[in-house]
This record gives C-alpha cells, sequence and structure tokens, in this order.
C-alpha cells in the first residue's frame, strides 16, 4: 500500500496536473476580482458616479482620481493598491500558464489555441485523460451537466462544451455548430495523442483542413439559404 501510494503521488506530479492547479487558482482569482469589484465599485454613489460598468482593473487603477482628495484619500488608495495587485497577479498567471501549455501540449495548442487548450486539459484532469478521450467525448467536454440530463431525459444532446471558443464557431448558425465543433474535435483528439507521446504533427496542415471544413459548412448553409429548403439534421 505504501509502495502504491508512492506512484498515486508522483502521477500527481507531473507538469500537465501542476498546470491544472494554477488554472483553477486564476479560476478562483477571478472570482475573487470579481466580488472585491462588486465591493469597490460602490463607493462610486459617493463622488456621484456609477462604476459598475467600469472594467475592474482599470477601476482599481483609477479609484484614487475619481473619488478625489478628501479625509479618505489614504485608504481609498490602499483600496486600489490591492485590487491592483491582484489584476497584476492574474496576469501574470495568465503569462505563465500561455507560455506553460506551449510546451507541454504543443501540437493541440497550435490547433485550438492557449485557452482553449488550457480548458481541454482541466476539463479532461489531465493529458493523459485527454489522449485517451474519443474525439465524441472531447467535443462535449465542460458540457457534462447537459449531456448526463440528454441520457436521462431525451433532452437534445450539446454540440460542444468549452470547445464554444473555437474561432468561428460561435458565428455559425446553430444548426451547423456541432459539425464544425466535431471536426475540430477529430483534430485535437490526434494533437493530444501526439503530444502525450511527445512526437510532433503537421498542426498547419490540420489548421488548413479545419479552414477548409469552415468554407464547407458555411457554403451549405448559404446554399439552403438560398434554395429555401430546410434540409439540415441534428448533430
Amino acid at each position: 500500500m505504501l509502495e502504491f501510494g508512492k506512484e498515486r503521488i508522483k502521477e500527481s506530479r507531473t507538469e500537465d496536473r501542476f498546470l491544472i492547479r494554477f488554472y483553477n487558482l486564476r479560476s478562483e482569482l477571478d472570482r475573487i476580482i470579481n466580488l472585491y469589484f462588486e465591493r469597490v465599485s460602490g463607493f462610486g454613489a459617493f463622488a456621484g458616479k456609477l462604476l459598475d460598468d467600469m472594467d475592474p482593473c482599470a477601476l482599481f487603477r483609477e479609484l484614487p482620481s475619481i473619488m478625489g482628495d478628501g479625509p479618505n484619500q489614504k485608504i481609498i488608495e490602499s483600496i486600489a493598491l490591492t485590487g491592483k495587485k491582484l489584476c497584476d497577479l492574474r496576469g501574470e498567471l495568465v503569462s505563465f500558464m500561455s507560455e506553460e501549455v506551449k510546451l507541454i501540449m504543443p501540437n493541440v495548442t497550435a490547433i485550438a489555441g492557449t485557452e482553449l487548450a488550457l480548458d481541454l486539459l482541466s476539463s479532461g484532469k489531465g493529458l493523459q485523460h485527454l489522449a485517451e478521450f474519443p474525439a465524441s467525448t472531447i467535443q462535449v467536454l465542460g458540457a457534462e451537466k447537459a449531456f448526463f440530463k440528454h441520457l436521462k431525459t431525451g433532452s437534445p444532446p450539446p454540440k460542444h462544451g468549452v470547445m464554444f471558443k473555437l474561432p468561428h464557431l460561435t458565428g455559425l448558425p446553430k444548426n451547423q455548430r456541432g459539425k464544425y465543433a466535431r471536426s475540430a474535435a477529430s483534430k485535437i483528439a490526434i494533437a493530444a495523442r501526439a503530444d502525450y507521446l511527445g512526437s510532433t504533427i503537421d498542426s498547419g496542415k490540420m489548421k488548413n483542413d479545419l479552414e477548409a471544413r469552415l468554407r464547407k459548412i458555411r457554403g451549405s448553409g448559404s446554399s439552403r439559404a438560398r434554395t429555401g429548403k430546410n434540409t439540415s439534421r441534428r448533430v
């Protein structure tokens, strides 16, 4: 049992699992920044200004000048400085993770981009699991609740999960997004296996194939619109 425990600890200390820790930290930091912003933006009422629609990090930088000179200036500056430090830390985390994911998942990152690669790595609970998943599972990662609801109640299945961050996906009509997400998931599945094995694939060709697939999907949608016929089917 002791040896088994040691092996499990070694497995949990891989670089991809370490990166997932940073990813989760960023998510928690986002929650903290948003909550802090909600409290701080309320000070705008005392200056006769509405600050709720400002970017949180911009507000923290500009708060002292917005509030102006007064007896509370020192504490306002301290509050703003704390918010600014939180934003600076988040920026450092984003930069660090963007570089790390390129080293750990170079093929997936080249196809999907850094942000989606991080989402897939976290949703898949590690590179090994992601490499073992079929394309159909990768397509709906992040949409587990909707998928199990589909299995339980027969509701329409999700067309994608975190894959909604794919470039150009949200610009497609809803009835065509599943086709593009499925094609991209197939490429990402191959890329993930290559990353896990430490090999390199022709990611440029894969991106070109996806762009060609996107043009074909758009073209088929335009053809149906011109003829006035609805020949789409659920994906």
